[in-house]
C-alpha cells in the first residue's frame, strides 16, 4: 500500500511546507500516471510524476521570484529618477529589497552589491548630482 505519511514527509523536506492543493496534486498525479491509491505496484511512475511536479514548481517559483526582484529594482530606480525622496529613504527601500533578496537567495550578499547596487548607486550620481552617495558603507566586491 502507498506510503502517504513517507510522502508527506519526501515533500515537507523537499519544498518545505504543505499548499493547501497538495492532497488534490498527489490524487491528479496519481490518476495521470495509472496509480491506484491503494496499491502501489506503479509506485516508480507515480514517484517521477511528484518530482515532476515539484520541479515544475521550482521552475515556477524561479519565474516568481525573478519578476519579484525585477520588479522592486524598478520601482528603486523609479523613486531616484522621478521622486524627492531624500537620500536615507532610498538608502532604506535599497536595504529592505536587498534584506528581501538575502532572504529568498542566501549567499548571494556580494552579487546584489556588485549588480543592483553598484547600478542604484550610477543612477543615483548621473541623476541626483547631490554629491552624496547612497549606502557609503557598503561596497560592491571588485
Amino acid at each position: 500500500e502507498l506510503d502517504l505519511n513517507l510522502l508527506l514527509l519526501w515533500h515537507l523536506v523537499h519544498v518545505g511546507s504543505f499548499p493547501g492543493t497538495f492532497f488534490s496534486d498527489i490524487i491528479e498525479t496519481a490518476s495521470k500516471h495509472g496509480v491506484n491509491m491503494d496499491r502501489d505496484e506503479s509506485w516508480d511512475a507515480f514517484e517521477r510524476g511528484i518530482f515532476e511536479t515539484v520541479d515544475r514548481r521550482e521552475r515556477e517559483r524561479g519565474w516568481e521570484l525573478s519578476a519579484e526582484i525585477r520588479r522592486r529594482a524598478d520601482r528603486i530606480v523609479s523613486l531616484i529618477l522621478h521622486s524627492d525622496l531624500p537620500r536615507v529613504d532610498v538608502e532604506i527601500e535599497i536595504r529592505g529589497f536587498r534584506a528581501f533578496v538575502v532572504g529568498e537567495l542566501p549567499g548571494k550578499e556580494a552579487l546584489f552589491d556588485a549588480v543592483y547596487l553598484a547600478r542604484f548607486r550610477r543612477i543615483w550620481e548621473q541623476w541626483r548630482r547631490g554629491g552624496e552617495r547612497l549606502l557609503p558603507g557598503l561596497d560592491p566586491v571588485e
